[in-house]
């Protein structure tokens, strides 16, 4: 709901989509092809959590790649995928840090 609300109160042009392949891996929220968001409800994130991402990185090799998440390690893996606990990335949205522009 958090993104939803930035999309229209920041009056952003981009589409928010979803992404899912035949074979039922998805992403939750993709910006234009340039930020594909999962939200998960884990408080500790494994790989089994990046399988979407990483199958979306494989079609969208440019775009960033997010986690949100309950788990309070913010880090990056070692493919770049770049997770942050729910309240960081609230933060960083609305800020303007998060969205790329352009």
């Amino acid at each position: 709901m958090e993104l939803r609300a930035w999309v229209s109160y920041s009056r952003s042009r981009l589409p928010l989509r979803f992404w899912r392949t035949c074979t039922g891996l998805e992403v939750d929220f993709i910006l234009e092809h340039r930020l594909a968001i999962e939200a998960k409800s884990a408080t500790r994130v494994s790989d089994k959590h990046l399988r979407g991402l990483r199958a979306f990185c494989d079609e969208e090799p440019r775009s960033e790649l997010l986690l949100v998440s309950l788990d309070e390690n913010d880090r990056t893996t070692e493919d770049g995928i770049r997770l942050l606990h729910w309240r960081r990335f609230a933060e960083l949205l609305w800020s303007g840090e998060l969205v790329p522009e352009g």
